[in-house]
């Protein structure tokens, strides 16, 4: 269980985010209020930067997380996670903390994950799956099946963690792909249960002329996006689609 958003806008948006995910870390009021401590990280690209940082101190004490995006910049695409472990997923710092990459290509993606794959079940030869975590597993199928397209990739390897019967409960992802060319796109993939509908529900925010997010419900409710009952506050905000992969506009 994870608080994530993703960006493609100006760094105050991020900015804002930001803020709001570390307070949803400290205190999931969509979840028994409990706190997101498992370690932190981020990515965020702009037509000079590529700025990737993962840390294992929670994001809500870490000197490094308010700091993370820079509010001077006029357009950049970028993800930001706190991560709560699933259980028995190994918890060893930065070396654990979202987000993951994969090279797909001429594609650098990096991947942030809300839920829980079951990596046992991916079929991922030559890899002790013992010794890395789940979202890091994905990344490596994304590898394993790369087909020369990132949309066409990813599908495939959320085929597979459906064939295999790896989904565990929830299937929330996001992704950032950069292009050696230096275009960037924030895409994600959400899919859950009835049963904890409220938490795992993502939410997109399309400002007029000032970027995009997407984002983890209590993230959304920090923001003063959406009210306890998950309820939108604002026109430009809208529950996201499940089962299919989106590309943030």
């Amino acid at each position: 269980m994870c608080r994530m958003f993703g960006v493609k806008g100006s760094g105050l948006l991020a900015v804002k985010l930001q803020v709001a995910l570390i307070q949803a870390a400290r205190r999931d009021a969509l979840d028994d209020n409990i706190s997101h401590g498992d370690g932190w990280g981020g990515v965020w690209v702009s037509a000079s930067k590529l700025n990737y940082f993962r840390s294992g101190e929670p994001i809500f004490s870490s000197d490094d997380a308010r700091g993370f995006f820079d509010s001077r910049v006029s357009q950049m695409a970028g993800l930001s996670h706190a991560r709560k472990a699933a259980p028995n997923e190994p918890v060893r710092g930065a070396y654990d903390s979202h987000p993951f990459s994969a090279h797909l290509g001429d594609d650098l993606v990096f991947v942030t994950h809300n839920g829980w794959i079951d990596k046992r079940k991916l079929g991922l030869e030559g890899v002790d799956v013992s010794k890395i975590n789940d979202t890091e597993a994905f990344c490596l199928l994304l590898e394993k099946l790369y087909s020369g397209g990132f949309t066409r990739t990813v599908e495939n390897a959320l085929s597979h963690v459906y064939e295999v019967g790896a989904n565990i409960g929830a299937l929330n992802l996001f992704f950032l792909r950069v292009t050696r060319g230096g275009d960037s796109e924030v895409y994600y993939y959400s899919d859950y249960g009835e049963k904890k509908d409220a938490y795992y529900r993502l939410y997109e925010w399309h400002q007029d002329g000032g970027g995009s997010a997407v984002m983890s419900s209590t993230v959304a409710y920090m923001a003063g996006l959406i009210n306890i009952h998950s309820e939108t506050l604002r026109e430009d905000v809208r529950p996201a689609p499940k089962r299919k992969l989106t590309r943030l506009d």
